[in-house]
């Protein structure tokens, strides 16, 4: 009994403040890789560049088609009755979290993972595998299998919305367009979805007590 709880305990938690560190250190990891491997221009080589308006351009056109995906894959969802247990699960996880925990979920989730997916696994990996596509399918692939705990059927969404912003990385080589795109489009899911439906019950509970 004791080995299962320690055991419980000792479990990975990649909300915990402490995997959100881990995967900052995996960044800057991935960083010092490119700055070793890549040589003067593995800031280039990751997108590091100047954000113009057709990055900009770019990374709305990303997130309207991401809302509209995932609406459209939640909607099929539902009709189908289709019920994902596991994505349940995980979403009343992070809405039972702090706001500002959330907010560094985010950020990380934003920052870390497009260095790692977008500006080291297609960046670099290209010049690793020796072709852009294979780059851009293997950074798709590790991107859907590690947010496997989303639920099976939450994988289309997430699929959906790393293919867009792996081609927006591809057409624009700006990190920073990428970067912003997912911030948005998680903040929307874990800031402002939250923020809404609490609002919404303080007003029914005013109306009720006001009735």
């Amino acid at each position: 009994m004791t080995h299962a709880v320690a055991a419980k305990k000792s479990r990975f938690d990649s909300l915990s403040i402490r995997g959100r560190l881990s995967f900052w250190l995996l960044a800057l990891i991935a960083l010092v890789l490119a700055m070793y491997g890549a040589g003067p221009s593995w800031l280039k080589g990751l997108g590091v560049q100047p954000f113009g308006w057709l990055d900009l351009l770019g990374a709305v056109v990303v997130v309207i088609a991401s809302l509209v995906g995932a609406i459209c894959f939640q909607l099929l969802q539902r009709k189908l009755g289709i019920r994902n247990t596991e994505g349940a699960k995980l979403q009343q996880k992070l809405y039972g979290l702090s706001a500002p925990h959330r907010f560094l979920v985010v950020v990380t989730a934003a920052v870390v993972e497009e260095v790692l997916y977008r500006g080291y696994a297609i960046g670099i990996g290209q010049h690793v595998w020796g072709s852009l596509v294979v780059a851009s399918a293997v950074s798709l692939f590790v991107f859907v299998v590690v947010h496997f705990s989303h639920g099976v059927f939450q994988l289309i969404t997430v699929c959906w919305i790393a293919l867009l912003i792996s081609l927006l990385f591809v057409i624009t080589n700006n990190l920073l367009a990428c970067i912003l795109a997912h911030f948005v489009v998680d903040a929307l899911g874990v800031l402002v979805m939250p923020w809404a439906a609490s609002r919404q019950r303080a007003r029914r509970v005013s109306l009720a007590e006001d009735g």
